[in-house]
């Protein structure tokens, strides 16, 4: 498609400058949505592989951590 809008657009290009612009724009629009698609198709067939990494202790001296406790509410009094 991008290849036909170019050739027509360059067939335009001494008698219509606004046709000119109009399709090369679309010809353009239209390679653009084609790299889109091919590096969308690419990456479903060969996903990047997820890495799953642990929490690590990293401090020089003590630590505390808690994972997976909320901290507590404040209760107002009335």
């Amino acid at each position: 498609m991008f290849n036909d809008l170019a050739q027509f657009a360059r067939l335009n290009l001494k008698d219509n400058l606004e046709a000119f612009d109009c399709l090369l724009r679309l010809a353009l629009r239209a390679q653009t949505q084609c790299r889109s698609t091919v590096e969308t198709l690419a990456e479903i067939k060969n996903p990047t592989s997820a890495t799953f990494v642990r929490q690590a202790n990293m401090a020089h001296g003590p630590q505390q951590v808690n994972n997976g406790t909320q901290t507590p509410v404040a209760r107002g009094s009335n």
